[in-house]
């Protein structure tokens, strides 16, 4: 708990000052201008977090029993897998930006901001290697201080250009956003190359083992971290970015529950590792998990009740037509936020894959509802399909867990077992 906390306040901390920046962004640009920026942030987000695979996959065999004696190696195929990801992203920026904007967002005019969106999230990517490091060695509160450095950098010069100069146009906010990630990349590359020896050696067999089993979590990962996203690009091809600066509005209270629930992960991931060794450590991963998701539910509960209050106050009256998707946003979140701590345990079963495909079903869910209920309700309709897969989703990826778990040899979970414990005893004394 101590260490969920120490995490909590960074992360929550770089949570608020990200809001501070959305609220200074809205308040100052309009709903019109705050749409054409969330639409920026939405790609730089999803270039950020998606190559956080490469440290997921990192931690796992860093932290894994097995392969603790090699954690060097792991860390040097995740920097080249990092800086590889980075150089692509950089070259392709331009031309995917563009062919994204014309074929599939039928918006030519939102090319650049497509494209500026992809450098800066690439960018930031870097910075998460860093934080790996740390991740594996449990310097959470190192770990917490990383989290929120970028968003005070931004947060600073925000300040600057609204309160200090007559600017209020989108380009230089992007300008601002472009220039804190170029800096933050390359103090993070200095780490990096400084931390990392050999760089240039190359070890196909730790290369190959991580990208077999990476490749699972990199494509989960595309998955996990588009699904917030997603509604928002929807709205973008169906709507004007008006509404979607609206929508955008709610997406922001929910990005405070995923930043918490983020905050969980980054704590009970190496130690989901370790669950599995029996009945006791998977009773105790499970009874950590449930005090910061208490903690998590309590919060929906009271945003749910003051949904309206809280956008009028934060954001203005402009927005208060945000209130009723964030009232169904949260619904789903609440689903989620439950289902978290278990799905670690799926790395610690070794099948990513069926995690990504429980993953890829949620996503094909929510596109399906999407088509279908955005040109019914507006931004209504994008909130009802985002609820109704993160409830799908959740409820039959904890059921299949549970499965899974009653047929793993050191845990053997019953239905007619009050603890793994009993169910161990039965197996010893099948007649008593």
């Amino acid at each position: 708990m101590a260490d969920y906390l120490a995490v909590l306040c960074g992360t929550g901390m770089a949570r608020v000052l990200a809001l501070a920046n959305n609220v200074l962004i809205a308040r100052f640009l309009g709903s019109e201008g705050f749409g054409q920026f969330s639409f920026f942030y939405i790609v730089m987000l999803s270039a950020w977090v998606i190559p956080q695979a490469f440290d997921t996959t990192f931690v796992k065999f860093a932290k894994s029993g097995e392969t603790t004696g090699r954690a060097a190696s792991y860390w040097r195929a995740n920097v080249q897998m990092k800086i590889l990801y980075c150089g692509l992203m950089l070259l392709s920026a331009w031309p995917a930006g563009h062919l994204l904007a014309v074929e599939f967002f039928h918006k030519p005019d939102i090319s650049e901001l497509l494209c500026l969106g992809l450098v800066c999230g690439s960018l930031l990517s870097v910075m998460n290697s860093v934080a790996s490091s740390l991740q594996v060695r449990e310097k959470f509160g190192r770990f917490a201080v990383l989290q929120g450095l970028y968003t005070a950098i931004t947060c600073l010069g925000l300040l600057f250009l609204f309160l200090v100069t007559p600017i209020r146009e989108v380009g230089p906010v992007i300008s601002l956003y472009l220039g804190v990630s170029a800096l933050t990349a390359g103090i993070s590359m200095v780490i990096l190359l400084r931390s990392t020896p050999q760089l240039l050696t190359f070890e196909p067999e730790i290369m190959q083992r991580m990208t077999r089993f990476g490749k699972w979590i990199f494509f989960t990962a595309l998955a996990t971290y588009t699904f917030p996203r997603i509604d928002g690009m929807m709205l973008t091809r169906y709507l004007d970015l008006n509404t979607l600066g609206l929508y955008s509005v709610a997406a922001q209270f929910t990005m405070i529950i995923a930043v918490v629930t983020g905050s969980m992960s980054a704590v009970f991931l190496p130690r989901a590792m370790q669950a599995l060794e029996n009945g006791a450590t998977l009773k105790q991963y499970i009874v950590d998990s449930a005090r910061p998701v208490t903690i998590i539910l309590l919060g929906i509960f009271l945003l749910e009740i003051a949904a309206p209050l809280a956008i009028t106050i934060i954001y203005g009256p402009q927005y208060a037509a945000a209130a009723q998707p964030l009232r169904i946003l949260l619904l789903g979140y609440l689903f989620s936020s439950l289902y978290l701590p278990l799905s670690f345990l799926y790395y610690s079963l070794d099948l990513p894959q069926i995690r990504f495909l429980l993953e890829a079903g949620k996503m094909l869910l929510a596109l399906v509802l999407f088509i279908h209920l955005i040109p019914l309700w507006g931004m209504t309709g994008a909130a009802a399909a985002m609820t109704l897969a993160l409830v799908t989703n959740s409820l039959a990826a904890g059921g299949l867990l549970y499965f899974l778990l009653r047929k793993h040899p050191s845990i053997r979970l019953r239905p007619d077992s009050t603890s793994p414990t009993l169910a161990k005893h039965h197996d010893q004394h099948p007649h008593s």
